[in-house]
């Protein structure tokens, strides 16, 4: 069994980046073969699952997010959550990543149950509803137990970053199939830019995918690049993050 994490050792460990003359090389692709693809889990919805689970048919999806998060009480998400719930043209909404799970004010479990509770007496004409992702961000001794709690509550979905905390997107993929519970993941990019000055993009979407996120935002917070235009950098994240990739055991 091979990990995401044992790759990056390899390809960019302190053999490459802490060797002075090495300080201006950059990863800019990563190849596997079949052989070690069929070792990772890889998404367990995907944009077209979510549809499916949602019975979303619009041709065209949108999502939007809970802000601001400071101070904000459970009912004032579910408030939210329901307001989006009502709109056909939002596939998903997610919880802004400053949430954390466990603050005293907003606890994970009231406020996933609430939120819950609001989709489920949301009437779209086109019988479609919409996908909650709370976010669960949090260490990874916890992180498990509080996707299990969102769960029990009546989440489809959740949302956390790997990048300050890597490894845990296979991990939860892992226990979720364990548990029988497969659950949405929304991959948050948040950390992502600490690797980008040394590794391209879609090097580390292509390994999130792998670990299982089903979908993730592509775009950055702003136009300017450190290594190419951003567009050509969205173009190529867009690429990797939904072209075929069939060779996953499902």
């Amino acid at each position: 069994m091979v990990y995401s994490t044992d790759l990056l050792h390899i390809v960019a460990g302190a053999g490459v980046y802490a060797i002075r003359e090495f300080q201006e090389v950059k990863l800019v692709d990563l190849s596997l073969g079949n052989d070690m693809l069929r070792t990772f889990p890889g998404p367990a919805f995907g944009p077209q699952g979510i549809r499916k689970l949602s019975h979303f048919t619009n041709d065209i999806a949108f999502g939007t997010i809970i802000k601001p998060c400071t101070g904000i009480t459970p009912d004032e998400v579910a408030a939210t959550v329901e307001a989006a719930a009502e709109n056909p043209l939002f596939l998903f909404i997610k919880e802004d990543e400053d949430l954390l799970p466990n603050v005293p004010f907003c606890p994970l479990e009231k406020r996933v149950r609430l939120s819950s509770n609001a989709i489920n007496k949301s009437k779209r004409q086109d019988g479609s509803s919409i996908v909650y992702a709370s976010h669960v961000g949090s260490n990874p001794h916890i992180l498990v137990d509080n996707i299990r709690i969102a769960v029990e509550e009546g989440a489809r979905a959740v949302m956390f970053s790997e990048y300050h905390m890597r490894g845990t997107v296979r991990m939860v993929r892992d226990a979720m199939k364990e548990d029988g519970t497969p659950v949405v993941i929304y991959g948050h990019n948040g950390g992502i830019d600490i690797y980008t000055h040394h590794i391209w993009r879609e090097v580390l979407d292509y390994l999130a995918r792998l670990d299982g996120i089903d979908i993730r935002q592509t775009g950055v917070l702003t136009e300017n690049s450190l290594l190419r235009p951003a567009g050509l950098e969205w173009r190529r994240v867009e690429d990797i993050l939904s072209k075929p990739m069939g060779i996953f055991h499902q």
